[in-house]
């Protein structure tokens, strides 16, 4: 699984979801260098991957004792999920917002190994005219090279 379809399922998944946190929230995948909607109407959660990081090859011991090396190796990709509110809406909001997301991605999509998450200070776009709060999420995968 590559970081790009790691961003992908998380964006498809919270727009499937029905929940009341999320009942006027626009999820969408953010690229850099994309045009930033102005001004910000209703909140918007833009998803897109941060960083990549990939680890050595893995051992695998063998029912001999003997230790092979593997094409497995762990993928860490940090995914930003930033949190753009109307300038009019109160902070309280991304915090309602951020608190759900953490929520479901550390407790309910368990097919992830979540290793951390960072959420930064409410701050003012003036491109967006928006409310900005920057949060991030470390996931690890497995993959074969």
């Amino acid at each position: 699984m590559t970081s790009n379809q790691i961003a992908r399922e998380l964006y498809n998944y919270f727009n499937s979801l029905e929940e009341e946190v999320f009942s006027n929230v626009r999820f969408l995948l953010a690229y850099q260098n994309t045009i930033k909607p102005t001004p910000v109407t209703k909140p918007i959660v833009a998803v897109s991957v941060k960083e990549c990081n990939v680890g050595n090859r893995l051992n695998k011991t063998l029912e001999t004792g003997e230790v092979k090396l593997t094409t497995s190796r762990n993928v860490d990709t940090t995914v930003s999920m930033d949190i753009y509110l109307p300038y009019s809406s109160n902070g309280i909001e991304a915090v309602k917002i951020y608190d759900r997301i953490a929520s479901i991605i550390l407790f309910q999509l368990s097919k992830y190994d979540t290793l951390g998450s960072t959420c930064g200070p409410a701050e003012y776009d003036t491109s967006c005219q928006a409310i900005v709060v920057r949060t991030t999420f470390t996931i690890r995968v497995v993959t074969d090279a």
